[in-house]
């Protein structure tokens, strides 16, 4: 009997490393999920500068001065933009977030979201230097 002469692309040791790889990316995305706390308070900024800081735990659908015709929508612990004037609606579209250091941004009204907890100069460290 004759071998065939083409090359064998997935060997045995292929999948074996596959697997590995597939079971630490897992285990990344379960640390990292547990590693989510969620936030007390959304800070809500135009240009980078903070223009109010709103509470999570009432339900409210509320309009903030100094934003035209944006509406944002608080539900049970959560944030989202409810409406929005800007063309693209990526703002409405991210949803409501909860989680310490998830933001939503509206690029054309130059707003940012960004959730945060009271005990927030605690362990939210992006890197060490020196």
């Amino acid at each position: 009997m004759k071998k065939s002469s083409l090359p064998i692309l997935v060997r045995k040791t292929d999948f074996i490393i596959f697997g590995v790889l597939a079971a630490v990316a897992v285990i990344c995305l379960v640390f990292l999920k547990m590693q989510n706390t969620k936030g007390d308070f959304a800070e809500i900024s135009i240009d980078g500068k903070a223009l109010t800081i709103v509470d999570l735990k009432n339900d409210d659908v509320l309009r903030i001065d100094g934003i035209e015709n944006v509406e944002f929508e608080i539900k049970n612990g959560k944030i989202s933009i409810k409406s929005s004037d800007c063309a693209d609606k990526v703002c409405e579209k991210t949803g409501f977030i909860s989680d310490v250091n998830e933001s939503i941004v509206c690029l054309p009204k130059k707003l940012t979201v960004v959730i945060k907890s009271e005990n927030d100069d605690i362990g939210n460290f992006d890197g060490i230097v020196g």
